[in-house]
């Protein structure tokens, strides 16, 4: 699973916005992308998908203690990676 930033999908600055400021977001977003005014735009459909996944992750408060847990994790798991790959070349 990779991480998605999803406040950058829905065009919102930092992860300090209330409930309201996500679902204004979403309805720009939503309104933006919808496939009803993207007809055959394949780009617009798998926007809107992330859109919505954005949304139903970011409005729920559970999920997106989640997601934030996930992230700071995936980062730490980068750091390591990259601190083996340096030891490793600074012991052989």
């Amino acid at each position: 699973m990779k991480y998605k930033d999803y406040y950058k999908i829905l065009g919102l600055e930092t992860s300090r916005v209330s409930i309201e400021e996500i679902k204004s977001a979403y309805r720009a977003s939503a309104k933006k992308y919808h496939p009803d005014l993207n007809v055959g735009d394949n780009l617009a459909e798998e926007r809107i998908k992330d859109i919505n996944e954005a949304y139903r992750i970011l409005s729920a408060p559970a999920s997106k203690k989640n997601m934030i847990g996930y992230g700071i994790l995936e980062i730490m798991l980068k750091i390591i990676r990259i601190l083996k790959e340096k030891i490793y070349l600074l012991c052989f």
